[in-house]
């Protein structure tokens, strides 16, 4: 999520080389993100372009286990 923040959009491949998983890691956990609403898939034919849906994101994991996200959305196009 943060290469994709530090970032305007990227592919698959591009977020795998900056962040040194493997590319089915890599498209595994981006649609995690794209069914969570984070991030926003584009597609151009083959080429899958990922961008995040957010300006910051806030993660605090609370004592018994819960967890509470708190984010500034990208303002629509």
């Amino acid at each position: 999520m943060q290469v994709l923040a530090e970032s305007s959009e990227l592919n698959i491949s591009e977020v795998s080389r900056r962040t040194g998983l493997n590319y089915t890691s890599v498209e595994r956990h981006l649609a995690k993100l794209v069914k969570l609403g984070l991030v926003k898939e584009k597609r151009y034919g083959k080429i899958r372009i990922f961008q995040a849906m957010f300006q910051t994101l806030t993660v605090r994991f609370e004592r018994g286990g819960s967890l509470a996200m708190e984010l500034t959305q990208v303002a629509p196009e």
